[in-house]
C-alpha cells in the first residue's frame, strides 16, 4: 500500500466493525486494520446488518460510513447510543460530504473520503487507546 506508519502498541487484539457499502473501501480498510492492529475485522454493508452484529458482539471501535444503502450513518450512531454495550465504543464517521454541524453536536470524528490511510490509522489508534483509558477508569 506504500503507506509507512509507526508500530502500534495495543495490548490485546480488537474487534473493529466497518460499515461500509463500497466493497473497495471495506476490503482496503479490512487488510489495513488487520496488519496494522492485528483487529478482528467485522464487515456490514448495510445499517441493519450493522445492528444486527453490534446487538450480539462485543464492539471496540466502529468505522460508519455516512451514507449506506437504506439509512444513515447519524440515524444509526443515535439509534446506538441507547445501547449500553456501545456506550464506551468510539464511532469514526467516513463521508465525503457530511453534515459536519451534526457530526460536532454528536462529538462524532470524521474522516473526509477520499481520505488518507495515514489518517484513518491515527484516528484509529486514538480511538482505541482512548477506549483503554476509559476501561481503566470504569467503576463497575
Amino acid at each position: 500500500m506504500g503507506v509507512v506508519v509507526q508500530q502500534r502498541n495495543i495490548m490485546a487484539p480488537r474487534t473493529i466493525l466497518i460499515v461500509e457499502d463500497d466493497e473497495e473501501i471495506a476490503a482496503v480498510l479490512e487488510a489495513l486494520l488487520f496488519e496494522e492492529f492485528g483487529a478482528n475485522i467485522i464487515l456490514a454493508q448495510t445499517g441493519r446488518e450493522a445492528s444486527q452484529i453490534v446487538r450480539t458482539q462485543p464492539i471496540d471501535l466502529i468505522l460508519l460510513d455516512y451514507h449506506l444503502p437504506d439509512t444513515d450513518g447519524l440515524q444509526l450512531y443515535d439509534s446506538w447510543r441507547y445501547y449500553s454495550s456501545l456506550r464506551d465504543t468510539p464511532i469514526i464517521m467516513t463521508s465525503a460530504n457530511p453534515p459536519y454541524e451534526e457530526l460536532e453536536k454528536r462529538h462524532l470524528m470524521n474522516i473526509t473520503k477520499p481520505f488518507d490511510l495515514e489518517d484513518i490509522l491515527q484516528a484509529v489508534q486514538y480511538g482505541l487507546t482512548a477506549r483503554q483509558r476509559i476501561a481503566r477508569h470504569r467503576v463497575y
